[in-house]
């Protein structure tokens, strides 16, 4: 599957960086790991195996790193403040990411995808993003609990 897909399918190769990281290999692991966060920077077992990989390394700066990359732990009681900033934070990042990928198709193609059920082009999933953005969708924003469990 790697080789059909490379790295574009994030899961095959964090299972591949989990092996060896069981196997002691930390090095590949930990290079495994990065290419899927490369592809998917929220992803949570590559920033599980990130820590892991690290701790096994004796880098406990690392560790701590990537640690703090991580999504925090639902808590029971409270508003989960850090949750809630993660996946800002996280959504932010991605918003940016597709932006920089908009640039790149109006540069290739001279002109903007203005698909209405692709992202960028103004139409249902640009909508769908708005209407979460201002946190009428029952998002992370709106203060209902459990949103992002």
């Amino acid at each position: 599957m790697i080789d059909e897909h490379r790295i574009h399918w994030a899961e095959p190769l964090n299972r591949l960086a989990t092996l060896l990281y069981r196997r002691g290999r930390l090095d590949k692991s930990r290079a495994l790991c990065q290419l899927v966060l490369a592809v998917k920077p929220w992803h949570f077992g590559a920033l599980r195996g990130m820590v892991l990989v690290c701790v096994g390394m004796g880098d406990k700066d690392g560790a701590r790193l990537w640690a703090d990359r991580r999504l925090p732990p639902m808590q029971p009681i409270g508003n989960n403040s850090r949750r809630r900033e993660w996946v800002n934070r996280l959504a932010m990042e991605a918003s940016r990411e597709l932006g920089r990928a908009e640039e790149m198709v109006l540069e290739s193609f001279g002109e903007r995808d203005d698909h209405p059920m692709r992202y960028g082009g103004g139409g249902a999933a640009r909508g769908e993003a708005d209407r979460f953005d201002r946190g009428r969708s029952g998002g992370i924003d709106s203060g209902e609990e459990g949103a992002w469990q």
